[in-house]
């Protein structure tokens, strides 16, 4: 039996702009439903021990303080301080087998070797930027005070895709904390954090493979759907 080509057009047209409806929808809930979880302990694919990083004395600050941007994560990220109007130096490095001391009897021992990062006092605030987007991002964190660290999640656009707050057992190792993306696309593009002497070490991150949007899966499904019922109604 044939079929009019007029005929085809017009069903093509009817179905195709109801793909392209559910193409819409399907694209703006991939931002909508982002979100971040918390992950058990991973190696990484690229890791940050900050044992290249010069430390100096608290007294001395030109030596051991970052502004940034900093290459970290071999070259897969930097790592910035954000001033406040009070503190000039908002990230130091420093280096103590023994641990460092957050006062308040908080001492926190590095994950490895004997340096980390801290952040100076209560109001500065720290940034990873990840060149490459990544899906999974962990450290060994600690905090003085009462052992908090607040942290934002940012995807390549910039806009917040989670947050959440952990909290050090405020004495010995450094203890781990780390998240993923549960969707692949926006991955993790930047975070921040801000803590009462907010330390870490040994940061984790694997770079994300480039993810096919869910909404080409269903345009080329569509597609062959739609050819499918033309053959059908051919034969």
């Amino acid at each position: 039996m044939k079929i009019r080509k007029h005929v085809v057009i017009t069903f093509l047209k009817a179905h195709f702009s109801k793909l392209t409806l559910g193409l819409l929808l399907v694209t703006a809930g991939s931002s909508a439903f982002a979100s971040i979880v918390a992950i058990p302990e991973f190696i990484g694919s690229s890791n940050e021990s900050f044992e290249s990083f010069s430390p100096g004395s608290m007294s001395t600050p030109t030596m051991n303080y970052i502004s940034g941007p900093d290459s970290i994560l071999g070259g897969t990220a930097n790592l910035s301080g954000i001033n406040s109007n009070t503190v000039s130096y908002p990230i130091y490095v420093w280096s103590s087998i023994g641990g460092l001391s957050l006062g308040g009897g908080v001492s926190a021992v590095p994950f490895d070797g004997t340096k980390g990062i801290v952040l100076n006092g209560s109001t500065p605030m720290a940034r990873i930027d990840f060149t490459t987007p990544t899906t999974k991002f962990g450290g060994y964190w600690g905090a003085a005070f009462n052992g908090t660290i607040d942290l934002t999640f940012y995807d390549n656009t910039d806009a917040v895709i989670g947050s959440d707050s952990v909290t050090y057992s405020l004495s010995g190792p450094l203890e781990w904390f780390g998240w993923m993306s549960t969707a692949g696309d926006p991955a993790i593009a930047a975070v921040e954090w801000t803590g009462y002497w907010a330390t870490v070490d040994g940061l984790q991150t694997n770079v994300s493979a480039v993810p096919v949007p869910a909404a080409v899966w269903l345009f080329g499904s569509g597609l062959i759907g739609l050819i499918s019922m033309v053959k059908r109604k051919k034969t």
